[in-house]
């Protein structure tokens, strides 16, 4: 077995595989990014950069719109001011240059760019221990651009003219070519051939299961010579959004790894598409400085595969177990594979087309049962389909797909003992990549928590919300979410989430003063109970973008994302503030919550002031009714009955103003309610 070390972004040798990987924990954040439209937010269209590898000086030129008065370019492992001399006028592009730190783990890496309009949402770049061959125009001829065995090449293809490359080899001599691009967010879309010098083919590879439509190939030299890599796109379009990030070498062409979620102390399986037998490696402790949201979190680790090895690139996640792997035969429900706990982690493989799995759980009390699948997420091909039995054969649940992610069948058990869970693929597929995980949660049910996109721009002196939706799933009481580690400039009081309440508008507040180095920083959420002694099991993360159906719709990735940032922006038509943060009332009484306003430029219409989510989601027994607020202030009364139940609870309301073709709605800071009997 090889051996495993792992620091944050650390890198290891040029010897090592290195795998990009999340925890996952207790808290989901599903994130749709198309709902929201940001103000004059930085766009980054793509990245060109060169010497981005550990312990170098990266030059990197961040090309899109709304680029002025550029701040910073942020990545997690380094941020960057602008070149010296940069025009701040400048929109369009904008260079950086720095340090790489030397312990920072090749990988795919998320990059923003923060400007005094905000922070953008992410795109993506590989930092690579190989070295970077500078792309020139040779590579658009057939005769081809020289490259050397072990290096890397980054750019962007254009229409109808394919990316050519010269590798010089000798007889029985082993190499894989791998293109990034999908995984990166790109519109390019690779395939990739490779021919002899007498114009035969030897190798060629379009799509690869679970790689989101990237290619890689490895092939072995049949003759000393020269061998040419063509890579265009599947229907030769290109363009400035058609990047790459090539990388040629003599490392593993591995296509996936299972389990997909490990857990640190076991063992891992790599698995390469060619006839090389798996590799095993024990995962280690998560990484220090890895992203701090709840339990969820997004590493690199790196693990020594042999002398002939260098790195390897390949997207997992972690999480806490205990992990159960699947034993075949495990075909039917007499062989299925026993599952000694309702909570933790699963994993097996659809092993060929038409496999189905069984899995035999054990209840010891009745209660709720929720099975989350982990596959196309986490890179792997499979589309699992779960259905979960009673022991005397009778179906209690069934799905493919929930909220257009990965399966979740969530069932209640009525009483103890055993049952069985079957799982299969959608479309009836399997072969070695079909690599899968199971997340059991029992006991103390779910929660979901699902924002609507990786980045939130907060007016300066004002307020900006995310709107969320909350899934529970066999959770019922208060629900809490926090943040932490904000920069100095934003804030965000405790989140108190009545059991009613499915939309929660996640309100974060900036400082009107604005000081260096304090307007952005990542976000991290936390998720927890009013009662510690029942807190849920939770997933944090960044939801599946839409489908792309037309070309002027932007490809995002699949895979799995917990990151999100905050950034302060220019004040906006006006901020709305409560004179107190806290109130208290009597059931059966109505609480006053005084709103002031600050009105910029010539926002002096009238503003309805109300609820930010469904009035039916209000605790029982409780409304509040929209107001005119015309001058500087307006009260808001919030009514309870005598049904209300007394305890905490946030009031979320926001005001709406129109100028002429213009509407603004803009929040209050939530209000926590305190209902006394």
């Amino acid at each position: 077995m090889a051996a495993f070390s792992s620091s944050r972004r650390a890198f290891q040798s040029n010897l090592n595989t290195f795998i990009q990987c999340s925890v996952v924990g207790m808290l989901q954040l599903l994130i749709s990014t198309e709902s929201v439209v940001f103000a004059q937010e930085p766009v980054i269209d793509r990245v060109d950069y060169s010497a981005l590898q550990p312990g170098s000086t990266a030059s990197l030129t961040l090309h899109g719109t709304q680029l002025a008065n550029a701040k910073s370019c942020w990545t997690p492992f380094a941020a960057w001011p602008p070149v010296e001399g940069h025009d701040p006028k400048q929109d369009k592009a904008v260079s950086f240059t720095g340090v790489v730190p030397a312990e920072t783990t090749p990988g795919i890496y998320p990059i923003r760019m923060i400007t005094a309009g905000g922070v953008s949402e992410a795109g993506f770049v590989v930092v690579d221990d190989l070295p970077q061959t500078p792309l020139d125009a040779a590579s658009e001829s057939v005769a081809g651009q020289a490259v050397s065995v072990g290096s890397c090449v980054v750019g962007s293809v254009n229409a109808v003219k394919p990316r050519y490359f010269n590798v010089e080899l000798g007889a029985g001599q082993q190499i894989s070519v791998e293109v990034f691009a999908r995984r990166l967010n790109s519109e390019f879309d690779p395939v990739l051939r490779v021919s002899d010098s007498a114009g035969a083919e030897v190798a060629f590879c379009d799509d690869v299961p679970g790689l989101e439509g990237d290619a890689v190939l490895q092939f072995t030299a049949a003759a000393a010579g020269t061998y040419r890599i063509e890579m265009h796109d599947v229907r030769f379009s290109g363009g400035g959004r058609h990047f790459f990030h090539l990388r040629v070498g003599p490392f593993a062409a591995i296509t996936a790894a299972s389990p997909r979620v490990a857990v640190p102390g076991q063992v891992i399986q790599l698995i390469s598409g060619s006839d090389r037998p798996p590799v095993q490696f024990a995962v280690g402790d998560t990484p220090a400085g890895s992203h701090p949201t709840s339990a969820v979190t997004e590493v690199n680790l790196a693990s020594q595969l042999g002398e002939d090895a260098v790195t390897t690139l390949l997207s997992t996640v972690t999480a806490p177990g205990p992990l159960t792997r699947e034993v075949e035969p495990n075909n039917d429900q007499v062989t299925a594979t026993a599952i000694p706990a309702l909570s933790g982690l699963v994993t097996g493989t659809i092993q060929s087309g038409g496999d189905v799995d069984w899995y035999r759980l054990t209840a010891t009390e009745p209660g709720m049962l929720v099975v989350t699948t982990h596959d196309r997420e986490v890179g792997s091909p499979a589309d699992l389909v779960l259905r979960l039995f009673d022991a005397a054969g009778t179906k209690l649940a069934e799905n493919d797909e929930a909220a257009g992610m990965d399966a979740q069948l969530a069932a209640s058990l009525a009483a103890a003992g055993e049952y069985l869970l079957q799982v299969t693929d959608l479309s009836g597929s399997g072969g070695t990549e079909w690599t899968y995980d199971l997340e059991l949660n029992s006991s103390q049910g779910r929660v979901e928590l699902i924002l609507p996109a990786d980045r939130l721009n907060i007016p300066r002196g004002g307020s900006a919300s995310l709107t969320a939706t909350l899934n529970r799933l066999g959770v019922s009481g208060p629900v809490v979410i926090t943040a932490s580690g904000l920069p100095a400039a934003v804030t965000m009081p405790e989140l108190w989430l009545h059991e009613r309440q499915k939309t929660i508008p996640v309100t974060l507040s900036a400082a009107g003063e604005e000081q260096a180095g304090t307007d952005y920083g990542p976000l991290s959420l936390g998720i927890g109970s009013s009662d510690p002694r029942k807190t849920p099991s939770s997933i944090i993360r960044l939801a599946p973008p839409a489908v792309k159906k037309a070309d002027a719709d932007r490809f995002r990735s699949f895979r799995f994302r917990s990151d999100a940032y905050v950034a302060v922006r220019p004040a906006a038509q006006f901020s709305l503030t409560p004179e107190s943060s806290v109130v208290s009332v009597k059931k059966g009484e109505t609480a006053a919550v005084v709103v002031k306003v600050t009105r910029h430029a010539d926002w002096s219409m009238p503003i309805d002031l109300g609820l930010a989510v469904p009035a039916d989601q209000l605790p029982p027994g409780v409304s509040c009714a929209t107001v005119k607020l015309e001058g500087e202030q307006a009260t808001l009364s919030i009514v309870t009955t005598a049904e209300t139940p007394p305890g905490r609870f946030t009031l979320f309301a926001q005001g709406t103003a129109k100028k002429d073709k213009e509407t603004a709605t803009h929040p209050v800071p939530p209000v926590l309610v305190e209902v006394t009997e």
